[in-house]
């Protein structure tokens, strides 16, 4: 029966190099994009603020605004939900509950390996 193979400290060196290289090359890209995403919600809750302060005719912010007619009424319902919808998106280009599962899958093996070179060392 042939011996089996068992990877050597090199091999577990090159695998968890090549692991953090992808994580690297994976997550610099989406904290660029992350961040630009966030200084772009800041901005268009700012443009939103600013449009419900205009629709009241007493220049004060939701929901103390005060508009006198029904199209401004209608306008700052608009605004406010926008508002809301843009508050509640988040910022991060990906799933973090994918991100969670995947280093957990990617983990595993890396744990388990490490566990058993121990036991057998």
């Amino acid at each position: 029966m042939p011996k089996a193979m068992n990877p050597g400290p090199l091999t577990t060196l090159f695998f968890v190099s090549a692991w953090i290289i992808g994580l690297l090359a994976f997550f610099i890209p989406l904290l660029k994009v992350y961040s630009y995403m966030k200084k772009e919600k800041k901005k268009k809750l700012e443009e939103i603020k600013k449009e419900i302060k205009e629709s009241g005719s007493d220049q004060k912010s939701f929901p103390y605004t005060n508009p006198t007619s029904l199209k401004g009424k209608t306008k700052e319902l608009h605004s406010y939900m926008k508002f809301i919808h843009i508050r509640d998106t988040s910022e991060y280009p990906f799933d973090m509950s994918l991100i969670k599962d995947f280093f957990a899958i990617a983990l595993i093996p890396l744990l388990l390996e490490l566990f058993f070179r121990f036991l057998i060392s």
